[in-house]
């Protein structure tokens, strides 16, 4: 695994350096291949969280079904035992698995990290937009009442004056 990680760093120092058009390398191509590196954990991570939880939930729902199955055969009836309850417990089990390795990945992303600071700063940028908004609003709104009262007075002053 170390060779193969050691012959990539080669292969990607040269492509960084032949593109970058320095001869130095601007930054570290180790912490590129750590960072990968962890990420593709990561994923690995989840996701086997994730295929761990189906596989609960089918055996136990595989479980239940054939002991419910047989309590039919046996008895005529439906009949639900112990062990038809522990496989649908662990169909649950298997549901709570997919759940938290499906909160694992959506929190492993790295585009939901800038999306929130995004989503933060614009909610602010939108409050100061519509602030405004509201301010010019109630402005025209006064000049608005402004100018009834003033024709309103001069239609006073035009009646009593005849």
């Amino acid at each position: 695994m170390n060779r193969v990680l050691k012959f990539i760093m080669v292969i990607a120092s040269y492509f960084v350096g032949q593109f970058s058009g320095v001869k130095e390398k601007p930054f570290s191509v180790d912490v590129i291949i750590n960072t990968i590196i962890d990420r593709i954990k990561d994923l690995i991570g989840a996701i086997l969280f994730c295929l761990s939880g189906l596989v609960l939930g089918l055996v136990g729902f595989f479980v239940a079904y054939f002991n419910i199955l047989s309590e039919f055969d046996r008895n005529s009836g439906f009949s639900f035992g112990a062990v038809a309850g522990g496989g649908l417990f662990l169909v649950l089990l298997g549901l709570l698995f997919i759940y938290l390795g499906v909160r694992l990945l959506g929190e492993k992303s790295p585009q939901s990290k800038p999306q929130q600071t995004k989503s933060q700063s614009s909610s602010t940028l939108e409050q100061a937009i519509s602030l405004l908004i509201l301010d010019f609003v109630k402005e025209r709104e006064s000049r608005r009442e402004s100018q009834r009262e003033a024709q309103k007075q001069k239609g006073t002053d035009n009646v009593s004056s005849l």
